[in-house]
């Protein structure tokens, strides 16, 4: 099996092989919890950013450099991530034909698991709709549920506490109308 290329200390690659050895070096420069014989207390400091550090995650993927598949070491031709061959034809279906390309660090991986490790996030939006406690609601039902499952877990420990509860979503639901409707 090829030998993965050393990686060049304090780079920012974040490929899985680069990823672990940072993390280990890190490790070993946090201080111990265990009192040492010296006076002076070492503190952590995350790594800066440097000349090999992509400045946002679009560079990093617009930086994969394609390889030709006749380049690669016969033992290397498959994506160490999905363990796909290079070059293999698409599976029906699905669009996870791989293509190798080089980090900078010279860690070779293929095309499609470092896009879709490393993709941009897409936006989503969600809508929150007021929560209604009127008699038949959603809310008015969340709240009966609630009320039923505190008085059988014990949790409302007298009928003056299931008392207050249940006046408590009352009043809620009264104020919660007049704020919302």
């Amino acid at each position: 099996m090829a030998t993965p290329p050393q990686n060049v200390p304090g780079s920012q690659c974040p490929c899985p092989s680069c990823t672990v050895a940072g993390i280990e070096s890190n490790l070993a420069s946090i201080p111990s919890a265990w009192p040492s014989n010296s006076d002076e207390k070492a503190r952590y400091a995350p790594p800066q950013p440097d000349a090999d550090t992509f400045a946002n995650q679009q560079a990093f993927l617009d930086y994969l450099m394609p390889v030709p598949i006749e380049s690669v070491e016969e033992d290397s031709k498959k994506c160490p991530i999905c363990w796909k061959p290079y070059g293999e034809a698409a599976d029906p279906g699905f669009d996870n034909s791989e293509q190798p390309v080089r980090l900078k660090c010279g860690h070779m991986f293929g095309n499609k698991c470092m896009l879709t490790a490393f993709a941009v996030p897409g936006t989503s939006t969600i809508t929150l709709e007021p929560l209604a406690f009127v008699p038949g609601s959603r809310g008015y039902q969340l709240g009966q549920r609630l009320h039923s499952y505190l008085r059988e877990s014990g949790a409302l420990e007298t009928d003056d506490d299931a008392v207050a509860f249940t006046e408590m979503l009352h009043t809620r639901r009264e104020s919660l109308t007049e704020l919302f409707g």
